[in-house]
């Protein structure tokens, strides 16, 4: 059980309180986030979320009710938006296939062989981390902003345009090596966002 005096550091903006309660509750939140993720790599992105939102909005915090209510709040409504964000992923996802598609058949009764399907496509994507995916669709298919996607996610603009960066690095890389296409990124993006 965190002390009431350690809950008032942390309130106070103290780094070591933080420290203690996240090492007294990282690991109850590994688990709860594990259970309905099933991936190790959702599960930290999300824990940090967890407590990062903590460290955020500690000015709230009761230090006479506790933190471990407000703790698991924070970590019901972190994972309610990670369960939308997976949701609205697969609707753009069935959405971003159908122009796809639509392009793909107009480029090739203009006679252009764009050499990808759909199966490719979602290679290509699957490629990516989870969170890096959903930041470069909501980006390049919902047209979302870096800041947009910021609060969205709530990460910094920073980290917004590292997850881009890094996402366009992977994608520049399958389709240099010719592993995915045989025509340049940009004109499948003429074809299928255009």
């Amino acid at each position: 059980m965190i002390a009431h005096q350690v809950i008032q550091d942390l309130k106070d903006g103290r780094t070591d309180a933080f420290d203690r309660i996240y090492d007294y509750y990282a690991e109850d939140m590994w688990a709860l986030c594990y259970k309905y993720t099933r991936s190790r790599e959702i599960t930290e992105e999300l824990v940090n979320d967890i407590f990062l939102r903590i460290w955020n909005r500690r000015s709230y915090i009761d230090p006479e009710q506790g933190i471990k209510n407000y703790l698991y709040a924070t970590a019901r409504s972190i994972l309610h938006n990670w369960f939308q964000s997976v949701a609205r992923s697969k609707r753009m996802q069935k959405a971003f296939e159908q122009e796809f598609l639509s392009g793909l058949q107009e480029a090739r009764d203009s006679g252009v062989d764009a050499g990808i399907d759909v199966k490719t496509l979602r290679t290509m994507l699957n490629a990516l981390p989870p969170k890096r995916r959903a930041i470069f669709e909501q980006c390049k298919m919902e047209g979302m902003s870096y800041a947009e996607l910021a609060t969205y996610f709530s990460i910094t603009r920073n980290a917004v345009k590292d997850h881009m960066v890094k996402a366009n690095k992977v994608i520049a890389h399958l389709n240099k090596s010719g592993e995915f296409f045989s025509l340049p990124l940009f004109v499948l993006y003429l074809l299928y966002l255009g």
